[in-house]
């Protein structure tokens, strides 16, 4: 089976459609997702879909590395042979960085490839890679930091009557005291029993870390996600060694040598690979292979119904992260009221496009639906 034809096309999805409030928290604003289709067309017929994403920003230099640079890479060559083709189009890339447009780009046509691969097969994806479980338990995730109290607190029912294990919070206000206001009201909703994992989106410098972590202690924290920018790996071991909180981290990492050298640090107790950042399905789990090596769980960052199948593959999976903010393009989208994700029963990985509704937040028209 060898691909014949990829076509790309680009969405522009404003957050109105998939967030109630405006989106931002201490480093981002997200005024749309931007959304990179790669459709796979194989000589015997069978077609893989693969996408990527941005938040806003650079989303036409990541379409264009895949025009330019990446489609040359695999057309006319066997699917089978994604590694090899996975690493050529990585070396292809890396001039202009071996992480962040490149990956993201590589993600679309190869998130695709095991797509084909799979539905060739006859197979959920999950089945495909080699099936470890059938279902995985979710936390309730949101970009919350502007929201008032009251509307975090009612976004924390909605998480409760859907049945997660745990909520996520944005932290970071200027006045420490808000944020521990609002994490003890959310601790008092949710009870005992139920996760708080809190999101500082690298904006925090030691000092106010450590002072913050003192405080997150004592009302009981699942981990601390991302509190520095990704390349102070130091600060990430010294934190989680004297705040005695898992430190989760990984979501702004490309590679898995960018991981190896977190994992051989310590720095890093819960694992966020992001399947599109790092480049697609290929390197993923590579990076969960070696997660499992040093003996750490995987709990991906965001693309919940991708990486429902990817986690359901891999020994060492943890949770998965519920935002669903792919799924008013979707049709059928995994959802859950007990707080427990299952990959479809489908062919491939399942994820079944709207193409009418997308047809609608189509930035340009350089490739045919």
């Amino acid at each position: 089976m060898n691909i014949a034809q990829i076509e790309v096309a680009h969405y522009s999805v404003p957050s109105s459609l998939f967030a109630k409030n405006e989106v931002t928290d201490t480093t981002h604003h997200i005024p749309s997702l931007e959304i990179i289709m790669a459709r796979i067309h194989t000589d015997t017929g069978v077609e893989g879909i693969g996408y990527t994403y941005t938040t806003g920003h650079n989303a036409l230099a990541v379409k264009q590395m895949i025009l330019e640079e990446i489609i040359p890479v695999y057309l006319q060559q066997p699917v089978r042979r994604y590694d090899y083709l996975w690493n050529k189009a990585w070396w292809n890339t890396h001039w202009a960085g071996r992480g962040g447009v490149s990956t993201l780009a590589m993600a679309a046509v190869d998130i695709g490839v095991w797509d084909a691969l799979a539905k060739a097969a006859g197979m959920p994806l999950y089945k495909f890679i080699g099936e470890h479980r059938q279902a995985i338990p979710a936390y309730g995730s949101g970009v919350n930091l502007s929201y008032s109290l009251e509307e975090l607190l009612e976004e924390t029912r909605e998480h409760l009557e859907c049945g997660f294990a745990g909520v996520k919070i944005k932290v970071g206000k200027p006045d420490m005291a808000e944020d521990a206001e609002r994490l003890k009201a959310v601790r008092k909703l949710v009870g005992s029993k139920v996760k708080i994992m809190v999101d500082a989106n690298m904006g925090w410098q030691m000092n106010e870390a450590l002072i913050r972590a003192g405080a997150l202690k004592e009302i009981g924290m699942a981990w601390i996600e991302e509190p520095f920018i990704p390349e102070d790996i130091d600060a990430h071991a010294l934190l989680g060694k004297i705040a005695g909180i898992p430190i989760a981290a990984g979501e702004n990492l490309y590679s898995r040598f960018q991981f190896k050298d977190y994992f051989a640090k310590q720095a890093i107790q819960v694992v966020q690979a992001d399947v599109i950042r790092c480049g697609g399905i290929t390197e993923w789990l590579k990076v969960a292979r070696l997660a499992e090596v040093y003996n750490l769980p995987m709990a991906p960052h965001f693309v919940v119904d991708l990486h429902v199948s990817l986690l359901c593959a891999i020994p060492n999976a943890y949770i998965a992260e519920y935002l669903p903010w792919f799924h008013p393009i979707q049709i059928d989208p995994v959802t859950t009221t007990d707080g427990i994700l299952r990959p479809k029963d489908l062919p491939g990985h399942g994820i079944e496009f709207n193409w009418a509704l997308l047809k609608s937040y189509r930035v340009d028209d350089s490739a045919a639906e």
